[in-house]
């Protein structure tokens, strides 16, 4: 997703739009408890690999 991004101000808007939706995820996980939960932990993990560009 942020590699499909034209520009640099056009990428850093991305990554603050994905570093905000992983905050809310986070924030939903704690409140209903699931924040240690394994398998939703491995799900983040696949979902954040997904759309995070390899470096």
């Amino acid at each position: 997703m942020l590699g499909a991004a034209r520009s640099d101000g056009e990428q850093e808007q991305l990554q603050r739009k994905l570093n905000e939706k992983h905050l809310r995820l986070q924030l939903l996980m704690e409140q209903r408890g699931l924040s240690g939960n394994s398998a939703f932990t491995q799900y983040e993990s696949k979902v954040r690999e997904l759309l995070t560009p390899e470096e």
